[in-house]
């Protein structure tokens, strides 16, 4: 490779850096906007999820009391 080539070379590679930070520099940034929206989606799924939870041990309860109202009338019948 001559002096001119290598010259050459480096000059693209340089080129390649600068367009490279650009893109970097360039990339989206969140705004606060973005940052309050997400805030109230993760609030929003977090209630939403102690409600299912709350929902499941009230099902049990109600579960559990059905089958032991079912083992009394069993034991009835007898």
């Amino acid at each position: 490779m001559s002096d001119e080539e290598r010259e050459e070379y480096s000059e693209e590679e340089e080129e390649d850096e600068v367009k490279d930070q650009k893109k970097t520099d360039e990339a989206p940034k969140v705004s606060e906007a973005e940052l309050a929206m997400e805030e109230k989606m993760r609030k929003k799924k977090e209630e939403e999820e102690a409600m299912w939870q709350e929902y499941l041990e009230q099902r049990r309860v109600q579960r559990q009391k059905e089958e032991d109202e079912l083992k009394k009338l069993k034991e009835r019948q007898v």
